[in-house]
Protein backbone atom coordinates (compact mmCIF):
# COMPACT_ATOMS: atom_id res chain seq x y z
CA UNK A 1 0.00 0.00 0.00
CA UNK A 2 2.78 2.20 0.63
CA UNK A 3 4.74 1.46 -2.25
CA UNK A 4 1.39 2.46 -4.59
CA UNK A 5 1.10 5.15 -2.82
CA UNK A 6 4.60 6.62 -3.46
CA UNK A 7 4.49 5.49 -6.79
CA UNK A 8 1.11 7.23 -6.99
CA UNK A 9 2.65 10.82 -5.68
CA UNK A 10 5.90 11.00 -7.70
CA UNK A 11 3.80 10.18 -10.73
CA UNK A 12 1.18 13.40 -9.98
CA UNK A 13 4.23 15.36 -9.12
CA UNK A 14 5.83 14.47 -12.41
CA UNK A 15 3.10 14.78 -14.29
CA UNK A 16 2.28 18.26 -12.71
CA UNK A 17 5.71 19.20 -13.76
CA UNK A 18 5.70 18.26 -17.18
CA UNK A 19 2.77 20.20 -17.44
CA UNK A 20 4.17 23.23 -16.04
CA UNK A 21 7.15 22.78 -18.94
CA UNK A 22 4.74 22.25 -21.64
CA UNK A 23 5.81 18.40 -22.55
CA UNK A 24 2.46 16.99 -22.62
CA UNK A 25 3.86 13.56 -24.32
CA UNK A 26 5.92 12.95 -20.76
CA UNK A 27 2.49 14.33 -18.60
CA UNK A 28 0.96 11.67 -20.53
CA UNK A 29 2.99 8.91 -19.71
CA UNK A 30 2.90 9.80 -16.11
CA UNK A 31 -0.58 9.77 -15.86
CA UNK A 32 -0.87 6.63 -17.84
CA UNK A 33 1.58 4.75 -15.37
CA UNK A 34 -0.52 6.45 -12.40
CA UNK A 35 -4.11 4.93 -13.97
CA UNK A 36 -2.28 1.62 -14.51
CA UNK A 37 -1.52 1.30 -10.94
CA UNK A 38 -5.41 0.57 -10.38
CA UNK A 39 -6.20 3.65 -8.08
CA UNK A 40 -9.39 5.18 -8.17
CA UNK A 41 -8.69 8.60 -9.44
CA UNK A 42 -9.46 11.56 -7.23
CA UNK A 43 -10.77 14.73 -9.19
CA UNK A 44 -7.30 16.44 -9.61
CA UNK A 45 -6.16 13.32 -11.04
CA UNK A 46 -8.97 13.19 -13.47
CA UNK A 47 -8.26 16.38 -14.50
CA UNK A 48 -4.57 16.13 -14.80
CA UNK A 49 -5.58 13.19 -17.38
CA UNK A 50 -7.69 15.02 -19.10
CA UNK A 51 -4.91 17.71 -19.90
CA UNK A 52 -2.35 15.68 -20.76
CA UNK A 53 -4.47 14.05 -22.88
CA UNK A 54 -6.19 16.87 -24.63
CA UNK A 55 -2.97 18.57 -25.44
CA UNK A 56 -1.41 15.81 -26.87
CA UNK A 57 -4.20 15.21 -29.47
CA UNK A 58 -5.26 18.83 -29.84
CA UNK A 59 -1.48 19.21 -31.75
CA UNK A 60 -2.07 16.31 -33.93
CA UNK A 61 -5.89 17.40 -34.92
CA UNK A 62 -4.73 20.52 -35.37
CA UNK A 63 -2.09 19.44 -37.41
CA UNK A 64 -4.44 17.22 -39.31
CA UNK A 65 -6.75 19.75 -40.08
CA UNK A 66 -3.90 22.37 -41.57
CA UNK A 67 -2.77 19.40 -43.87
CA UNK A 68 -6.38 18.27 -45.49
CA UNK A 69 -6.57 22.28 -46.28
CA UNK A 70 -3.23 22.44 -48.06
CA UNK A 71 -4.41 19.42 -49.61
CA UNK A 72 -7.35 21.01 -50.78
CA UNK A 73 -5.59 23.69 -51.96
CA UNK A 74 -2.74 21.85 -53.93
CA UNK A 75 -5.92 19.90 -55.46
CA UNK A 76 -7.07 22.60 -56.30
CA UNK A 77 -3.94 24.30 -58.42
CA UNK A 78 -3.93 21.09 -60.17
CA UNK A 79 -0.34 20.33 -58.29
CA UNK A 80 -1.22 16.21 -57.78
CA UNK A 81 1.79 15.23 -56.58
CA UNK A 82 2.29 17.77 -54.24
CA UNK A 83 -1.17 16.93 -52.82
CA UNK A 84 -0.10 12.90 -52.72
CA UNK A 85 2.91 14.32 -50.52
CA UNK A 86 0.50 16.19 -48.12
CA UNK A 87 -1.76 12.92 -48.26
CA UNK A 88 0.80 10.76 -47.09
CA UNK A 89 1.82 12.81 -44.38
CA UNK A 90 -1.90 13.54 -43.61
CA UNK A 91 -2.24 9.85 -42.88
CA UNK A 92 0.95 9.45 -40.71
CA UNK A 93 -0.76 12.39 -38.31
CA UNK A 94 -4.00 10.34 -38.43
CA UNK A 95 -2.30 6.98 -37.68
CA UNK A 96 -0.83 8.79 -34.48
CA UNK A 97 -4.48 10.53 -33.43
CA UNK A 98 -6.00 6.52 -33.70
CA UNK A 99 -3.02 5.62 -31.63
CA UNK A 100 -3.95 7.70 -29.07
CA UNK A 101 -7.00 7.60 -28.90
CA UNK A 102 -7.31 4.26 -29.24
CA UNK A 103 -4.80 4.48 -25.93
CA UNK A 104 -7.19 6.59 -23.82
CA UNK A 105 -10.06 4.54 -24.71
CA UNK A 106 -7.99 1.52 -23.36
CA UNK A 107 -7.93 3.21 -20.04
CA UNK A 108 -11.33 4.40 -19.95
CA UNK A 109 -12.66 1.00 -20.25
CA UNK A 110 -10.54 -1.42 -18.53
CA UNK A 111 -9.11 0.85 -15.58
CA UNK A 112 -11.14 3.58 -15.22
CA UNK A 113 -14.40 2.90 -15.27
CA UNK A 114 -14.10 -0.65 -13.60
CA UNK A 115 -13.49 1.49 -10.68
CA UNK A 116 -16.33 3.76 -10.55
CA UNK A 117 -19.60 1.35 -11.02
CA UNK A 118 -22.96 3.22 -11.13
CA UNK A 119 -24.33 3.19 -8.03
CA UNK A 120 -28.09 4.13 -6.99
CA UNK A 121 -27.80 7.63 -7.91
CA UNK A 122 -30.58 7.29 -10.46
CA UNK A 123 -32.94 6.44 -7.98
CA UNK A 124 -32.27 8.73 -5.40
CA UNK A 125 -33.24 12.52 -5.62
CA UNK A 126 -30.56 13.59 -2.94
CA UNK A 127 -27.62 11.20 -3.27
CA UNK A 128 -24.81 11.56 -0.61
CA UNK A 129 -22.02 12.67 -1.18
CA UNK A 130 -20.26 9.60 -1.81
CA UNK A 131 -22.83 8.57 -4.51
CA UNK A 132 -22.45 12.09 -6.27
CA UNK A 133 -18.20 11.80 -6.49
CA UNK A 134 -19.41 8.58 -8.13
CA UNK A 135 -21.89 10.21 -10.17
CA UNK A 136 -19.12 12.76 -11.18
CA UNK A 137 -16.35 10.23 -12.37
CA UNK A 138 -18.74 8.40 -14.62
CA UNK A 139 -19.98 11.27 -16.37
CA UNK A 140 -16.23 12.75 -16.78
CA UNK A 141 -15.42 9.17 -18.14
CA UNK A 142 -18.10 8.78 -20.43
CA UNK A 143 -17.82 12.31 -21.65
CA UNK A 144 -14.55 11.50 -22.49
CA UNK A 145 -15.03 8.44 -23.75
CA UNK A 146 -17.63 10.06 -26.05
CA UNK A 147 -15.30 12.95 -26.74
CA UNK A 148 -12.32 10.31 -28.02
CA UNK A 149 -14.19 8.02 -30.44
CA UNK A 150 -15.01 11.17 -32.16
CA UNK A 151 -11.96 12.19 -32.89
CA UNK A 152 -11.69 9.01 -33.70
CA UNK A 153 -14.44 9.15 -36.77
CA UNK A 154 -12.78 12.21 -37.86
CA UNK A 155 -9.79 10.34 -38.72
CA UNK A 156 -11.08 6.98 -40.21
CA UNK A 157 -14.06 6.09 -43.50
CA UNK A 158 -16.45 3.14 -43.80
CA UNK A 159 -17.15 0.55 -41.37
CA UNK A 160 -14.59 2.10 -38.89
CA UNK A 161 -15.89 5.71 -39.16
CA UNK A 162 -19.57 4.55 -38.68
CA UNK A 163 -18.51 2.45 -35.64
CA UNK A 164 -16.11 5.49 -33.89
CA UNK A 165 -19.24 7.35 -34.11
CA UNK A 166 -21.89 4.92 -32.89
CA UNK A 167 -19.98 4.81 -29.75
CA UNK A 168 -19.19 8.42 -29.17
CA UNK A 169 -23.41 8.64 -29.58
CA UNK A 170 -23.81 5.78 -26.75
CA UNK A 171 -21.27 7.30 -24.83
CA UNK A 172 -22.36 11.02 -24.97
CA UNK A 173 -26.18 9.42 -24.22
CA UNK A 174 -24.86 7.27 -21.10
CA UNK A 175 -23.08 10.33 -19.65
CA UNK A 176 -26.22 12.79 -20.12
CA UNK A 177 -28.76 10.36 -18.39
CA UNK A 178 -26.31 10.11 -15.47
CA UNK A 179 -25.94 14.01 -15.46
CA UNK A 180 -29.49 14.54 -15.18
CA UNK A 181 -30.50 12.20 -12.50
CA UNK A 182 -27.21 13.69 -10.32
CA UNK A 183 -26.37 16.87 -11.35
CA UNK A 184 -27.64 20.45 -11.27
CA UNK A 185 -27.79 22.12 -14.91
CA UNK A 186 -25.44 24.51 -14.21
CA UNK A 187 -22.59 21.91 -13.54
CA UNK A 188 -19.15 23.07 -15.59
CA UNK A 189 -18.89 19.33 -16.33
CA UNK A 190 -23.04 19.18 -17.54
CA UNK A 191 -22.31 21.93 -19.15
CA UNK A 192 -18.77 20.65 -20.90
CA UNK A 193 -20.82 17.38 -21.80
CA UNK A 194 -23.96 19.20 -23.56
CA UNK A 195 -20.92 21.51 -25.71
CA UNK A 196 -19.36 17.75 -26.69
CA UNK A 197 -22.75 16.91 -27.48
CA UNK A 198 -23.66 19.86 -29.52
CA UNK A 199 -20.13 19.23 -31.82
CA UNK A 200 -20.43 15.81 -32.10
CA UNK A 201 -24.42 16.56 -33.82
CA UNK A 202 -22.77 19.73 -35.99
CA UNK A 203 -19.47 18.09 -36.85
CA UNK A 204 -20.05 14.48 -37.31
CA UNK A 205 -23.73 14.26 -37.94
CA UNK A 206 -23.90 17.59 -39.93
CA UNK A 207 -27.04 18.39 -37.89
CA UNK A 208 -27.43 21.77 -37.13
CA UNK A 209 -31.14 21.61 -36.06
CA UNK A 210 -29.91 18.89 -33.17
CA UNK A 211 -26.62 21.36 -32.18
CA UNK A 212 -28.36 24.08 -31.60
CA UNK A 213 -31.28 22.34 -29.68
CA UNK A 214 -28.55 20.94 -27.48
CA UNK A 215 -26.95 23.97 -27.02
CA UNK A 216 -29.99 25.64 -26.09
CA UNK A 217 -30.94 22.87 -23.62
Amino acid sequence: EHSAMSARDELRYEARLAEQIERYDDMVDAMRALVELGVTLTSDERSLLSIAYKNVIGTRRSAWRVLHAVKTKEEAAHESENARQVDRYASRIGKEIKDVCTEVLRLINTHLLVDVQPSTFASSSTPGSETRDVALAQVFYRKMKGDYYRYLSEVTLGDEHDKAEAKSRDAYEDAQEIADAAMPATDPLRLGLALSRSVFAYEILGNVHDANRIARS
